[in-house]
């Protein structure tokens, strides 16, 4: 378990390191399927979902951060396709 400390401090977030693991293959994947600029994005977006995580973590006590990551996945796989497409 890797815990973050959280601002203003208030405790810790504490992520499995199974979503850590999961975090780096999707962004590795993405980063062989689609390019290095793929990667990139795809490391901003989970790291975006993962800052809004803070707050929700907050207020309910704990949630899976899996759900957050594979939304930063979702979000970037999207908006890849979405750029390829136009």
């Amino acid at each position: 378990m890797l815990l973050l400390p959280t601002f203003p401090a208030k405790g810790y977030l504490g992520f499995g390191l199974g979503d850590l693991f999961v975090a780096a293959l999707l962004t590795v994947k993405n980063w062989e399927k689609f390019g290095g600029r793929a990667g990139l994005i795809t490391s901003a977006y989970i790291a975006l979902f993962i800052g809004l995580m803070v707050p929700m973590v907050e207020k309910a006590g704990a949630l899976p951060a899996t759900l957050f990551i594979s939304a930063g996945w979702i979000a970037s796989y999207l908006h890849i396709r979405v750029r390829r497409w136009s």
